[in-house]
């Protein structure tokens, strides 16, 4: 995982609601097929997708593979286990990727500048 530099991560694919988000995070790229998000690991970020695309997946009792989505730019993943709980789920990059990443602080301060994206991120 590199970090892509600032100036060369482009907004544009985003929502201009995203814009003020994206900016308190980190850029962070991801090859095709790097495991950004691994099942049952603890962690307090959240992944907002800038660029490529991303699956989040689990294994059933049998060890089958379930796939719960398939995420692009605009979305974001990571925000079940903002309460530093284990992760729900494992994501892998499904193509090269450019994620903004946010820890549990920078969006809480979000949250408190832009109050209504605490419901988006409910629903």
């Amino acid at each position: 995982m590199a970090p892509a530099t600032p100036a060369a991560t482009d907004l544009s694919s985003l929502p201009p609601a995203l814009h003020s988000l994206a900016a308190r995070g980190v850029p962070r790229s991801y090859r095709k097929g790097t495991l950004i998000i691994e099942e049952g690991s603890h962690g307090d970020t959240l992944y907002l997708i800038v660029r490529g695309s991303v699956r989040a997946f689990s294994s059933d009792a049998r060890g089958r593979e379930i796939t719960y989505g398939v995420y692009g730019a605009g979305d974001y993943f990571g925000e079940m286990s903002l309460d530093g709980g284990p992760r729900a789920a494992s994501v892998i990059a499904e193509s090269a990727c450019v994620c903004i990443v946010l820890t549990r602080q920078s969006l809480r301060e979000h949250i408190a500048a832009e109050p209504d994206f605490a419901f988006e991120l409910i629903a």
